[in-house]
């Protein structure tokens, strides 16, 4: 992880992506008991301006392989032992979230990763069944902001989800 923070800073030094932060299984372990995950995903926000709706990613992919990294069948860069997954900017939720990002530490190395608050808003906005384990933990085990959770469940029309979350978890679905 360590080789993966220093290779963020210096993409950020160099221009390459304007702000990262790490989200996915890894941010959730941030703020609750770890469990078992096979990649990181880091979401990043990248200078330039996209066209045609697509967002063009390979400045960071020619600078990590400048770096000798290579991506493995998977599409991931492996890198410090550690799968990585570059996830450009998708909309105004993950943009607030890295912005907001909380500052954890990874040895004497901080590290930006999605806050608990951001983490249950994104994860019920893909609401993918993998995901439900991720968002009871984070509400079980973190240390919340009920607030923020509300006023982002309100912004991003997020509470439909969060109800059918409740039944499927208390098995009335």
């Amino acid at each position: 992880m360590k080789k993966t923070i220093e290779i963020l800073n210096k993409m950020i030094t160099n221009g390459i992506i304007k702000d990262y932060a790490i989200g996915g299984a890894v941010a959730v372990m941030a703020h609750t008991e770890p469990f078992e995950t096979e990649d990181i995903d880091i979401f990043v926000i990248i200078e330039q301006v996209p066209k045609l709706g697509t967002i063009d990613v390979s400045n960071i992919y020619k600078y990590v392989e400048s770096l000798g990294y290579k991506r493995n069948k998977n599409g991931y860069y492996v890198i410090g032992g550690f799968s990585i997954h570059f996830v450009p900017l998708l909309d105004e939720l993950i943009e607030e979230a890295i912005k907001k990002s909380c500052i954890r530490k990874y040895k004497e190395f901080p590290v930006r990763v999605f806050c608990p608050e951001y983490l249950i808003a994104i994860l019920l906005m893909s609401f993918r069944m993998e995901d439900f384990i991720k968002i009871k933990r984070l509400l079980t085990q973190s240390n919340l902001n009920h607030g923020l959770v509300n006023d982002l469940l309100d912004r991003f029309n997020l509470r439909k989800r969060l109800h059918k979350f409740e039944k499927i978890d208390s098995g009335h679905i």
